[in-house]
């Protein structure tokens, strides 16, 4: 960042009063408030010939790959390389005659600044191998899924992209990984009820088993009025003296 003059501060432009910020992001539950706070940041960059753009959640361009999970901001700022916006800071006299340190990230993947080495080692890596490209960073994550064995959650990442850089001995399609973990899906859906109704009927039959054999046994607990009927009969006819 080139200066403090070119850092947008948004204590000085709106009341940061029940919202909630992230990196360059601003959540806003009521969507009239969501509104005017647009149109005065929106006034503010004009106005103070700020290098920033600015969006709703829905506007972000698409090849950013940016506005469809629902942790993102309803309003984000992206300034241009050299401009920054901050949630606290002060253009005060003062504080700007010090020394100012300041950096951000990009969200473009096309600019030329977010453009960065990257170095690939490991048995699955090809050794001495350049690619004529530069690798998208979205792409990174299925590749580092795919190294590892991981069914890999729904992204913006093409592991395609990166299939070049493997050994060709490491190298399946990324539809067979789909497939895999389809099946294994298929596996717990249609295994699981199974299951279930397995340990049903082991317990049924248990169950079953117990009754049998209690009914051979002659077994009639004393808690019930119609056992002790029984037993009172036996004892009114029993003569010790045939049992001797």
């Amino acid at each position: 960042i080139e200066g403090a003059s070119n850092v947008l501060c948004l204590i000085e432009v709106i009341s940061i009063e029940g919202l909630l910020f992230a990196d360059r992001m601003i959540y806003v539950k009521d969507v009239k408030r969501k509104h005017q706070i647009y149109e005065t940041l929106k006034k503010a960059i004009k106005d103070g010939h700020y290098g920033i753009k600015i969006y709703y959640k829905e506007d972000v361009p698409e090849e950013y790959g940016y506005s469809k999970n629902d942790k993102i901001g309803d309003i984000l700022l992206e300034p241009e390389p050299g401009y920054n916006v901050r949630v606290k800071c002060s253009h005060n006299t003062q504080e700007a005659s010090l020394p100012f340190h300041s950096a951000c990230h990009g969200i473009n993947p096309n600019h030329w600044t977010m453009k960065s080495i990257l170095v690939m080692k490991g048995p699955m890596f090809k050794s001495n191998y350049q690619i004529d490209t530069t690798a998208n960073n979205i792409d990174l994550y299925p590749l580092m899924c795919y190294i590892l064995g991981i069914i890999p959650a729904p992204n913006n990442g093409t592991l395609q992209h990166m299939l070049n850089v493997l050994k060709m001995s490491s190298v399946i399609s990324s539809s067979s990984l789909s497939t895999k973990g389809i099946e294994f899906l298929a596996i717990i859906v249609c295994g699981g009820p199974l299951i279930i109704f397995i340990i049903f009927v082991i317990m049924l039959s248990q169950q079953q088993r117990h009754r049998l054999l209690r009914n051979r046994r002659k077994y009639y607990p004393l808690t019930h009025e119609f056992d002790r009927d029984i037993i009172d009969s036996v004892d009114e006819n029993c003569n010790p003296e045939d049992e001797l």
